[in-house]
């Protein structure tokens, strides 16, 4: 059984030298209250461990920082892939449920990480409701390339960074499947005619300065764009 993220960020909060209670804010009263969001992944990533360690940072220094989470594991029938398939590019349902958590946490600010494929930029909406700015790291370039990494028989591919995202259905860029890459490309060419990323995220984070230029290319305003690299405590880290 997989660990939760809250038990991986207690694991690692004394490494950040701070206490392991998960709403700990101290004297720090004048510190936002976070509410950090990832949808994971079948398969335990990267992502996951920046989410965690970031969790860890922020409790260790005396934020309330929150996690709310969704899995794919949750993708198990045909019923739950074709709900996936006819709602990637927005779920009312995730909406919904988000509305309720934002309601009950009452957040200074959300943190979304990873939103696909069940969190969807409908989460964005619900935070527009209620009053709260969005801060979204981009750890790839989902939202510009179904096959997320820019890489296309093993070597770079930019086609549909300004162009059709629909170059990747006749590619296959998503998992060698025709219908993926279909709902994959029908989520950027969704999201970029509603202008999800030019009005409804206040700042993007993203790891690089040259991934930043990519998505500026990709219609990101640089001005919302901050680079960040990821991070891992001194004592978990091999310098050389």
């Amino acid at each position: 059984m997989k660990p939760t993220l809250d038990q991986l960020a207690r694991e690692q909060t004394a490494a950040f030298g701070g206490k392991s209670d998960p709403l700990r804010r101290g004297h720090h009263m004048d510190l936002p209250r976070i509410l950090i969001v990832h949808n994971f992944y079948q398969q335990t990533g990267g992502e996951d461990s920046v989410v965690a360690n970031e969790l860890a940072l922020l409790r260790a220094h005396g934020h309330e920082a929150h996690f709310y989470s969704v899995s794919n594991d949750e993708i198990s029938s045909v019923v739950d892939k074709a709900r996936v398939f006819f709602n990637i590019d927005y779920s009312h349902r995730s909406r919904r449920h988000f509305a309720q958590e934002l309601a009950r946490v009452k957040p200074d600010v959300v943190h979304a990480h990873n939103f696909f494929p069940l969190l969807t930029t409908s989460i964005y909406d619900a935070c527009i409701d209620a009053g709260v700015p969005v801060v979204q790291t981009l750890h790839n370039f989902r939202i510009m390339c179904a096959g997320t990494y820019l890489m296309r028989d093993g070597l770079p591919c930019d086609k549909c960074v300004n162009g059709s995202p629909y170059h990747s259905v006749v590619h296959r860029c998503y998992r060698g499947s025709v219908a993926g890459s279909f709902a994959v490309a029908r989520m950027i060419d969704v999201n970029r005619q509603r202008g999800t990323w030019r009005e409804k995220v206040d700042r993007f984070i993203v790891l690089t300065p040259s991934a930043k230029d990519l998505f500026v290319r990709a219609g990101v305003p640089a001005g919302k764009i901050v680079v960040k690299p990821n991070f891992c405590a001194r004592s978990g880290c091999a310098w050389r």
